[in-house]
């Protein structure tokens, strides 16, 4: 059994870089959402069915957004800590003469 590990820094950032395109994809696609949803507006009405309905549809909606965003930055951090790691590892190991 060996006590070696093996990283290819670049490799390790291009898989970091999935991180990000799903960031922009999710980023894009809560942003079309929250545009939709603006765009139609209290379309239930405001009679005793329509506020009953907004009652709880209108916070869901919004913790969506909000969940959406908070799933952008961490997918964005998670890719910086990536290239981070990829950076100290490669870093480690051209020091130890491994390359």
């Amino acid at each position: 059994m060996s006590n070696e590990l093996r990283v290819e820094r670049d490799a390790l950032k291009r898989a970091g870089d999935g991180f990000k395109a799903g960031a922009d994809s999710l980023a894009a696609a809560g942003s079309s959402l929250e545009g939709k949803l603006s765009a139609e507006g209290k379309c239930w009405g405001a009679d005793e069915t329509g506020q009953a309905f907004e009652k709880d549809y209108a916070k869901n909606a919004q913790d969506v957004l909000k969940m959406i965003t908070s799933i952008v930055e961490n997918l964005g951090q998670m890719k910086e800590g990536i290239d981070r790691m990829a950076g100290t590892l490669g870093d480690a190991e051209d020091a130890s003469g491994g390359r």
